[in-house]
């Protein structure tokens, strides 16, 4: 209840202080550090203040979607993420766009990505390979089926939740297919 009350009195300063925007869903939210960067923008942690959630906060500032192609691949990430429900795919619960920016809150996967997490185990024994790769397959699948193809698949795009899960991520460069054949690999 208190935690509620100092949230209530941190919106209503900020609002009263002359806020342009009115009170948003990012007010729950305290921004942590930075996890990645990329061409357009930053992802961040996130929690949420009531409820102690850790979140990942894909961040966009306008000012650098200036080309026509920028927008169109978050703009297709968003639409496409919104599309997607399965384990293995990172889970959006929000869009929230800002004067300046946009800001995509997604599911948190503590775990880091498959990349350094082959380079600090350098080696994976054969069992929990095959449990990732069969993860991995399942997901792709699962796009397949909604006529999704992702383009991107790397180590740096399939991260890792606290129980070692994977989850398939950065879906900007995909393609919405009505005919899936093998050219498009």
């Amino acid at each position: 209840a208190e935690q509620l009350q100092s949230l209530v009195r941190t919106i209503t300063t900020t609002h009263l202080k002359g806020l342009q925007q009115p009170f948003s869903s990012c007010d729950f939210y305290t921004m942590g550090k930075t996890l990645g960067e990329g061409a357009y923008g930053k992802v961040k942690l996130a929690v949420h203040r009531i409820t102690g959630e850790k979140v990942a906060v894909k961040t966009f500032e306008k000012s650098k979607l200036t080309e026509a192609q920028a927008q169109k691949r978050v703009a297709r990430e968003v639409r496409i993420l919104k599309a997607l429900l399965h384990p293995h795919i990172i889970r959006l619960y929000e869009v929230v766009e800002e004067p300046y920016r946009r800001l995509i809150m997604m599911e948190y996967s503590s775990g880091g990505d498959l990349c350094r997490y082959v380079r600090d185990n350098r080696r994976l024994n054969e069992a929990e390979a095959a449990r990732l790769f069969v993860q991995i397959v399942d997901g792709l699948a699962y796009c397949h089926a909604c006529g999704i193809v992702h383009r991107d698949v790397k180590l740096d795009n399939l991260l890792l939740d606290s129980h070692r899960n994977i989850r398939i991520v950065d879906f900007g460069l995909d393609r919405k297919s009505t005919r899936l054949n093998s050219s498009h690999g």
